[in-house]
């Protein structure tokens, strides 16, 4: 009898959300490739722009979820980069060991000085700060909202993970030569046909200057009376007359 084979074990999440038309199209590719053990930890809601940021001062809520395809799947009321300190660093996937985690795949592009906003590559930074190989992908296609939309690129992150981890003929695992890199993939919109191929390119530095529009609103104004006696209420006497009140902070 042959030896069992050993499948990798794959982390999907991203920061779209567990229930994104981007990650359901990629476990699918993931799943039908047939070479991979699959889990899926991720944001319960949309949690996009978050960078890296982690939630302070509260539980963390994780919820079984029924992802088509994987081994197990939960959703976790943080934002991305939560949702792989979790799976990396707690008993969620007790008994699997992950190789590799992948971050997307995320609707709309993530290049230039657009790493530091997002969530999709906050995922995959947190990974590779716990020296675990990660991939953030990305498609240039802010109008995906469809699984459909999201294949040609799902067909894409599949080669990718599979030259990473050696699963191409001819190739060999590469993760220790990417410890302590982020492999950022951007995947421009449209069908398979139309993607002329894989480029290695360097981290641009290109960044969007938004146009921010004073906007006014009335907002109703309700008067609030602090209780005589108090702190504030003795500098009202003195606001009346117009200049400002200064008074010594406390600590009560």
């Amino acid at each position: 009898m042959p030896p069992a084979v050993c499948r990798p074990c794959v982390l999907v999440s991203n920061d779209d959300g567990v229930n994104a038309p981007g990650l359901r199209a990629l476990v699918s590719a993931l799943h039908e490739a047939d070479c991979f053990d699959i889990v899926v930890l991720g944001p319960d809601r949309e949690r996009s722009a978050q960078s890296h940021a982690i939630s302070m001062g509260k539980p963390l809520t994780c919820t079984p979820i029924n992802v088509e395809g994987v081994l197990e799947a939960f959703a976790v009321d943080g934002t991305p980069a939560d949702s792989v300190m979790l799976a990396l660093n707690s008993d969620v996937f007790k008994d699997k060991q992950i190789d590799l985690v992948v971050s997307g795949l995320n609707r709309g592009d993530n290049c230039g000085l657009h790493v530091i906003y997002s969530g999709t590559v906050g995922a995959a930074r947190e990974a590779t700060c716990k020296r675990v190989m990660a991939v953030a992908v990305s498609l240039d296609n802010h109008q995906a909202r469809a699984v459909g939309d999201y294949q040609a690129a799902a067909v894409y992150t599949v080669a990718v993970l599979k030259a990473i981890l050696g699963l191409l003929p001819g190739s060999t695992d590469i993760r220790q030569q990417l410890v302590g890199c982020t492999v950022n993939v951007n995947v421009p919109g449209g069908s398979h046909a139309s993607i002329k191929g894989l480029h290695l390119t360097h981290q641009g530095t290109a960044c969007v200057f938004p146009a921010f529009a004073e906007v006014y609103q009335q907002v109703a104004q309700v008067p609030v009376e602090d209780p005589p006696g108090s702190p504030s209420s003795a500098a009202q006497p003195i606001l009346a007359q117009d200049p400002a009140a200064i008074k010594p902070g406390t600590t009560s």
